[in-house]
């Protein structure tokens, strides 16, 4: 019994060793945030502290504190945040909502902050981008068999037009090769189109739904005012209670897709990054917008958007069909990269 006493005094010491730790951290950060509040994040059997505060009804963590969660260093330079480490790297600009995560562009929901000297991250930001990149377990696991790939427009939608080529042309070639691609490394591929058809973009996703699709991909081609624009970029859903890319008004309302969002991003960010490398192309970033074909999804989906029509040279390479095989073996990599980290 008195072994017993002892060794419930050496833990009541212990704890209460700990708190005043806790407590020291948290008035330190005081300072800086102005608030006393832990955020705990679970990483496997453990939890991690991370300090944040309440930003007009934003909570924002202390990025230091969350590149500390994935064993990274933390710099800080010229208006820029600079994550280093076994475990990755990142950069953030402060203030804007561009990043760049492995080398590879993205675009946060919202901006990053500074608070007295301190780097500060959405909450948003933290769970639904960058932990489904750093830490391959965020992700739910998942069998990826069946694959419907969705060749944007058709029939009397021609999408964006070129000086030789429309897009609706350019998407179903590029989405053929891909079929080809990803049927030769064993996956059921459907498409939603092999012809110059007109297919009602809800229809796509139920296409997608009764088919069973573990995911989805809808392929376009883009355009711009300026014709010097040129690049690859993805795009997913703004998860529910966050902007798109293009705006400040925060989505409220929560759709089928957004039960895939941590998925989602994954899968944009590896045909993202795969798709600029393999191709050479300006890289535009992984983005979001409440793309109509997305929205009514049963599974993980992204709309990639393979070039600029508005651009001349892009376009005779989109047109070539050497370059379209490139496009396609960018994307078909990213999605095996998925179903192999998903899959475990």
């Amino acid at each position: 019994m008195q072994g017993g006493r002892s060794g419930n005094n050496l833990k009541v010491s212990f704890t209460a060793l700990k708190k005043k730790i806790r407590l020291f951290r948290c008035s330190r950060f005081l300072l800086l945030l102005g608030c006393l509040s832990m955020l705990s994040v679970s990483a496997g059997a453990s939890s991690y502290p991370i300090r944040y505060h309440n930003d007009q009804g934003l909570r924002r963590l202390a990025m230091r504190d969350v590149a500390a969660f994935y064993g990274l260093r933390q710099s800080m330079r010229e208006g820029h945040v600079y994550w280093r480490g076994a475990g990755g790297s990142a950069e953030f600009e402060v203030d804007r909502r561009r990043a760049k995560v492995n080398g590879t562009r993205m675009h946060l929901s919202h901006s990053v902050g500074e608070h007295e000297g301190q780097a500060t991250l959405g909450e948003a930001d933290f769970r639904l981008l960058i932990d489904p990149l750093l830490r391959d377990a965020a992700l739910p696991p998942q069998s990826v068999r069946t694959i419907v790939i969705d060749p944007g427009h058709g029939g009397r939608d021609e999408g964006t037009r070129g000086s030789r080529y429309t897009e609706k042309e350019v998407v179903l070639a590029i989405s053929r090769h891909l079929a080809w691609i990803l049927r030769q490394r064993g996956f059921q591929v459907h498409l939603t189109r092999t012809l110059d058809e007109f297919i009602p973009l809800r229809r796509r996703a139920e296409m997608a739904r009764e088919a069973g699709a573990d995911i989805f991909v809808s392929v376009h081609a883009n355009s711009a005012a300026d014709s010097s624009v040129r690049g690859f970029e993805t795009f997913i859903l703004p998860p529910a209670g966050t902007p798109g890319t293009y705006t400040n008004r925060a989505v409220n309302v929560k759709r089928p897709g957004n039960d895939f969002d941590k998925q989602n991003l994954r899968l944009a960010y590896e045909i993202q990054r795969r798709s600029v490398v393999r191709t050479g192309t300006v890289d535009r970033g992984v983005k979001h917008a409440l793309m109509e074909v997305l929205r009514p999804l049963s599974c993980p989906g992204v709309l990639v958007e393979v070039g600029f029509m508005s651009n001349r040279r892009e376009e005779r390479k989109l047109g070539d069909t050497d370059y379209q095989r490139q496009v396609a073996h960018g994307i078909a990599e990213g999605i095996i990269a998925y179903s192999r980290i998903v899959s475990r």
